[in-house]
């Protein structure tokens, strides 16, 4: 099996996609992550909202808030060089972790290393293949372009 850093940096960026069905009436941005919901469905998504969540994926493109459920394209773990929201400044190379924080505005993704910032995640990671700076006013440095390994189901961190 090839190692993360092989995975990441040897293949040309594409997308593997999927649509699932989304029961939330909010607006969806690209690269916003999502779980699976098998409360509502085998092919239903949901916000992130606990650490037994288990990722399905990020949002392909951007919805409108729409009064009704709707399908929703993602792009799935396997997926390379696509684009994620982040919650703060990442460097290509570092691990994100998806994860929702309702007071902070969430649904984006945090380095590994500062995780436990965020009050619920599952296990999906993605491997950013390009170093953003942040800032919470610049609506463009909230998305990275990103790796989303397949192999990248990992046990719930605590927080």
């Amino acid at each position: 099996m090839p190692s993360m850093s092989e995975f990441t940096h040897s293949h040309a960026p594409y997308g593997l996609t999927l649509v699932l069905l989304y029961r939330g009436t909010d607006a969806v941005k690209e690269g916003e992550p999502f779980a699976y919901d098998p409360a509502n469905g085998t092919y239903a998504i949901k916000r992130p909202t606990a650490a037994t969540d288990l990722f399905a994926g990020v949002a392909a493109k951007s919805y409108p808030a729409d009064s009704g459920s709707r399908q929703i394209e993602l792009y799935i773990p396997g997926s390379r060089g696509v684009k994620v929201r982040i919650a703060e400044t990442v460097a290509s190379g570092n691990t994100g972790v998806f994860g929702y924080n309702a007071s902070t505005g969430g649904k984006r993704f945090k380095k590994d290393s500062t995780a436990k910032a965020i009050t619920a995640y599952g296990p999906g990671v993605c491997v950013f293949r390009e170093a953003v700076t942040y800032s919470s006013s610049d609506p463009k440095t909230h998305i990275a372009k990103a790796d989303l390994p397949a192999a990248a189901f990992v046990a719930p961190v605590s927080v």
